[in-house]
């Protein structure tokens, strides 16, 4: 609703204005009154933090010069994210697991990056940016031969790929603005092989222009002798407490 009132405001008649002024102004207090409490929802910085922390970001920059709490709604949503801070591990682990809850936290985390950035020309900086491609790796390493996610931990064994989230993981110096990005042609054949569906390219609020390339030629850079080995590959991420033997590829 934030952004339906933000690009549509002057199609939208008076009595219109009022509703969603004050539909979102009672949730924008029921935020504030979690802050402040404070409450679990915001607190316990998991997936969730990331998307209440979203939405509040939405109404704030909307009526940032209308409503004199969105200063601090603003505040408030960029202080609780740095609670999200390290369930990225340095070994490139998440820790609730890979899927739903990674895909729920990135989405989130890029999508508000995406609005900091444009609205005050930084990116997020309680972001573990520089984990990210270790996460990509992760993601693709624990995606079985049969092409479903492993349900290791709270997990789900997820048919393939219907989202971009490792290839926007390994473009996170394009998604900060910090710098472009070569990516592995073996690393995006393992991911294109599946890929499925088109989400990740229906919403235009959430496209990234990085994914604006040409992946058939890049794919075919990939050399055989390059891609991970048939024979049996091994990843073991200490930290995290994962680990697999794979043997054929996905």
């Amino acid at each position: 609703w934030s952004i339906f009132a933000d690009v549509l405001w002057d199609d939208l008649t008076a009595d219109e204005h009022a509703v969603i002024t004050e539909q979102m102004s009672t949730s924008i207090d029921a935020f504030l009154a979690l802050y402040h409490e404070p409450h679990w929802a915001l607190y316990n910085g998991n997936n969730w933090t990331p998307v209440l922390a979203k939405t509040a970001l939405y109404w704030a920059i909307t009526w940032y010069h209308e409503d004199p709490r969105a200063p601090e709604v603003v505040q408030r949503a960029l202080q609780v994210l740095w609670l999200h801070s390290d369930f990225y591990l340095e070994d490139g682990a998440y820790l609730e697991g890979l899927l739903m809850y990674t895909y729920v936290s990135f989405a989130s985390l890029r999508d508000t990056n995406r609005l900091v950035l444009a609205a005050f020309g930084e990116p997020l900086q309680s972001v573990r940016w520089e984990r990210m491609p270790a996460a990509a790796d992760w993601a693709l390493a624990f995606t079985a031969p049969d092409g479903h996610t492993i349900d290791f931990g709270d997990s789900w064994p997820k048919r393939g790929w219907a989202s971009f989230m490792p290839l926007h993981m390994k473009l996170q110096e394009e998604l900060t603005g910090s710098g472009e990005v070569s990516l592995d042609p073996c690393f995006v054949r393992n991911f294109f092989s599946n890929r499925y569906y088109d989400h990740g390219l229906r919403d235009p609020w959430t496209v990234s222009p990085s994914l604006a390339r040409d992946w058939p030629t890049i794919v075919e850079e990939c050399v055989e002798d390059q891609a991970p080995s048939a024979d049996g590959e091994v990843t073991l991420l200490e930290e995290g407490g994962w680990g697999a033997i794979r043997v054929g590829q996905p």
